[in-house]
């Protein structure tokens, strides 16, 4: 039979127009097609990236977001005004004296009652005698003033000036003169009474709800395997396969968490492989239960024909909003964005 190479050619043609025009590379509000990411060329291999931003924190007033900067010598801690729109980068290692040499931002919490102040849990060398010339390497608290961007040193007294190491928690229900804050695996420290007190297991954990009635934590089991909630003490385990859970944020309202996960891959076809993925779950959902079936899940490739890696840090922006760092395939720097929940772009906020 003779082939009509002129009709074939026209089908083809059509077939990449089609592919081509629901993927637009360059139009990041534009979902990509079939099924994951039709967009041609899209391994999804992890690269390394020149700069990205992680550990994205929405303050208690929900006007201002603070992340942090991958890349570079010193990282400077970023502070996104939504009001304005506006990024105020600030460099913390000039606000050192001579005896303590800056390591870097581990760890931060807002205040919960007065967004111009941050906590801070930062690495520090210490020389305690006074020679320069040997450096003792720990952790300390410091409250960082917006509004003077002056440093104030507030570890607990036990820890000497090497200081501790662990994540920190401004607590909900902290007042002015009333401060409590949480160590994350060490206990719950008094500020204004300068007293510490060890192995508080009610508040291990890495984050608290705004109402003050959730304390939650990402869990592993080893002998399952499995990943999962720790809710109020008690373990909600994921059934899928899961490779790891990178971070976890509560939304402003308390109602939602929102995860970023990298889902086992069990396809072994490049076409259909999941990478980084945001799994929304209703604390009403699971609070009940055992094992969390019920969830949202916005796929990074599908979406947006865009990747994450390992920094993969999605927080809430708002009760409707999420902030994370993606790239496309051939991008040096994975941007800042803002999304909706039900996975569209709202805003690129960095490196436009």
């Amino acid at each position: 039979m003779k082939k009509n190479y002129k009709l074939l050619y026209i089908i083809s043609l059509s077939c990449f127009i089609m592919i081509i025009g629901n993927c637009k590379k360059d139009d990041v509000t534009q979902p990509c097609a079939d099924p994951y990411c039709g967009c041609p060329g899209l391994t999804g291999e992890v690269k390394e990236l020149s700069k990205l931003y992680y550990n994205p924190k929405v303050s208690s007033f929900q006007n201002k977001v603070a992340f942090l900067t991958h890349g570079g010598p010193k990282p400077p801690l970023n502070i996104w005004d939504k009001r304005t729109n506006q990024i105020q980068m600030i460099e913390i290692s000039n606000k050192f004296q001579d005896s303590i040499q800056y390591g870097g931002i581990n760890d931060y919490s807002w205040c919960p009652y007065d967004e111009s102040k941050l906590m801070l849990n930062i690495t520090t060398y210490t020389d305690t005698v006074g020679d320069k010339k040997k450096y003792w390497f720990g952790t300390n608290l410091y409250i960082l003033n917006l509004k003077n961007l002056e440093l104030e040193k507030v570890s607990p007294s036990v820890f000497g000036r090497v200081g501790h190491s662990s994540s920190v928690i401004w607590l909900n229900g902290s007042t002015l003169n009333n401060d409590s804050i949480q160590l994350i695996n060490l206990g719950l420290y008094l500020l204004q009474k300068d007293m510490f007190i060890f192995d508080d297991i009610k508040y291990n954990y890495e984050i608290q709800s705004n109402n003050e009635k959730y304390f939650l934590g990402k869990v592993y089991n080893q002998q399952t395997s499995m990943w999962g909630i720790n809710l109020n003490g008690k373990n909600i385990m994921f059934p899928d396969s899961i490779v790891e859970i990178f971070y976890i944020s509560i939304s402003p309202n308390s109602e939602n968490i929102a995860l970023s996960v990298l889902p086992r891959d069990t396809t072994n076809n490049p076409k259909y492989h999941r990478y980084f993925e945001i799994w929304i779950v209703k604390i009403s959902d699971i609070i009940d239960k055992t094992t969390i079936t019920d969830k949202k899940i916005i796929n990074l490739r599908k979406e947006f024909c865009r990747f994450a890696d390992t920094f993969l840090n999605a927080g809430y922006s708002s009760n409707n909003s999420l902030v994370l760092s993606m790239y496309k395939e051939a991008d040096d720097i994975a941007p800042l964005f803002e999304i909706s929940l039900d996975g569209k772009i709202i805003r690129q906020i960095t490196d436009k």
